[in-house]
C-alpha cells in the first residue's frame, strides 16, 4: 500500500472520529442520560445529527478550498469542541438545521465552480441544500452564510464563470421548486392565510428587536476554549507576512466581518446569529495551528513562537488548575459525586501533564487533540 493511501485512510477515520465527537458532546444523554427515550429522540437526537452533518461539510469546505486535509479537520475538531457549537447543538431548533444545509450547499456550489468542468451532479446536490436550507429557516443562512460566502468566493477565489449558466440555472430552479413547496397547499385565491405565512416567513427582518451596541459581544468568548487562539487569529498584520497561503485566512477574516455586520445591521437581535460565525472563525484558526506546524522549529518568526508559547502554555495551566476549580463549582455545588470528581481530576492532570509535554515539543496538532479528548470525558463525567 503506498504511502498517500495510508494518509488517506488515515484522514478518513480522523474524520469519522471528528462526527463521532460532535454527535456524542451534542447528544451525550443518549449514552448516559436519564430521560425517556421519546424525549432522546425527538429533543437530542435530530439536533445532534444537524451538528453533524454541518460539521463534515465544513470539512469538506475546508478540505476543497485548502487542499489540504489536515487544515480541513483541524477546523472541523476546532468547530466541534467551541462552546457555542456545543450550547446550540443540544438545543433542537430549525435554526441548526438550516445551517448544517447551507453548509452542504456552500460545498456543492464551491465545487461546481472550483471545478474546470462544473458537475451538474454538484449543481443538482447544490441546489437541493439550498432549498432545504429557506425550508428549515427561511432567509437567515441566505443571509449569513451564503451572501458572505459568495462575496469572498468572487473576491479570494474566482469570479463565477457565465458559461456555466446551465448549472447557474439548475441550482436556482432546484431551491424555487422546493422554496415554493410550503406554499402548494396553500389556496393562492385566499389571501389571508398566504399573506400570515408570508408575513411569518418575514418576520425576522420586519420585528425590531433594541438591543445595546454591546450585545455582540459574546462573539469574542464564542469558542470557548480556543478563545485565547481566536484571539491570536485577529492580529492580522502580522499573520498576513508569515502565512504561505494568504488566501485562505483573509478571505475567511472578510467573511467573518461581512457576517458580523450583517448580524449587527438586523433589527433582530439574537444570540443564535452568532453561530454561523463560528464557521469562518474555525478556518481562521485552522490557518495559524497548520503555519505553526509547518514553521516551529524551522527558523520560525521569534513572534510566532512566542504567540504558541502563550497560547499552549496557558491552556495547559488552565488544565492544571481545572481540578481546583471543579471542586468548588461542580463538586460542592452538588453537580458531580465524590468519585467522579475524583476520577475527572486525575484524567485531567495526566492530560495537563501532556500539554505542558506538547508544549515543550511544540506539536500543536496534539494539543488540539488532548483538549477534544478531555472536553468528552468531562461531558461522561458530568
Amino acid at each position: 500500500m503506498k504511502r498517500n493511501d495510508l494518509y488517506s485512510i488515515l484522514h478518513t477515520i480522523l474524520l469519522l472520529a471528528i462526527c463521532i465527537v460532535t454527535f456524542f458532546l451534542n447528544n451525550r444523554t443518549i449514552f448516559f442520560g436519564k430521560e425517556s427515550y421519546e424525549v432522546v429522540m425527538t429533543h437530542r437526537l435530530i439536533a445532534a445529527a444537524s451538528a453533524t452533518i454541518f460539521i463534515f461539510f465544513s470539512y469538506l469546505l475546508g478540505k476543497e478550498i485548502s487542499r489540504r486535509e489536515d487544515f480541513a479537520w483541524i477546523a472541523a475538531l476546532l468547530l466541534c469542541t467551541g462552546y457555542r457549537f456545543i450550547l446550540f447543538g443540544r438545543i433542537p431548533s430549525e435554526a441548526l438545521c438550516c445551517h448544517a444545509a447551507m453548509a452542504g450547499a456552500l460545498f456543492f456550489i464551491f465545487c461546481t465552480f472550483k471545478e474546470h468542468q462544473g458537475t451538474y451532479l454538484s449543481a443538482i446536490l447544490g441546489g437541493l441544500c439550498l432549498g432545504l436550507s429557506y425550508l428549515c429557516s427561511q432567509w437567515l443562512s441566505f443571509s449569513l452564510l451564503l451572501l458572505p460566502f459568495g462575496i469572498i468566493f468572487i473576491l479570494f477565489y474566482q469570479p463565477i464563470e457565465w458559461r456555466r449558466w446551465r448549472q447557474i440555472l439548475i441550482i436556482l430552479v432546484i431551491a424555487l421548486m422546493l422554496y415554493c413547496v410550503p406554499y402548494l397547499h396553500l389556496d393562492v385565491m385566499n389571501n389571508e392565510p398566504y399573506r400570515y405565512m408570508f408575513g411569518k416567513r418575514c418576520l425576522l427582518w420586519t420585528t425590531a428587536n433594541h438591543h445595546p451596541w454591546y450585545f455582540y459581544t459574546p462573539l469574542l468568548w464564542n469558542m470557548g476554549v480556543w478563545t485565547l487562539l481566536f484571539f491570536t487569529s485577529l492580529i492580522l498584520p502580522f499573520w498576513i507576512k508569515q502565512l504561505k497561503d494568504k488566501q485562505i485566512y483573509l478571505s475567511s477574516f472578510v467573511w467573518l466581518l461581512l457576517q458580523f455586520i450583517l448580524i449587527s445591521a438586523a433589527p433582530q437581535k439574537d444570540l443564535n446569529y452568532l453561530l454561523p460565525l463560528m464557521l469562518p472563525t474555525a478556518y481562521m484558526m485552522s490557518c495559524i495551528v497548520v503555519h505553526w506546524k509547518d514553521s516551529l522549529g524551522h527558523r520560525s518568526h521569534r513572534l510566532t513562537e512566542k504567540l504558541f508559547s502563550v497560547n499552549s502554555y496557558t491552556l495547559s495551566a488552565i488544565c492544571l488548575i481545572l481540578p481546583i476549580i471543579g471542586y468548588w463549582l461542580v463538586y460542592r455545588a452538588g453537580y458531580m459525586i465524590f468519585d467522579r470528581y475524583l476520577l475527572l481530576s486525575i484524567y485531567t492532570f495526566i492530560i495537563s501533564g501532556c500539554l505542558f509535554i506538547a508544549s515543550w515539543k511544540r506539536a500543536p496538532y496534539f494539543i488540539i487533540y488532548s483538549l477534544a479528548v478531555l472536553l468528552c470525558i468531562g461531558e461522561v463525567m458530568m
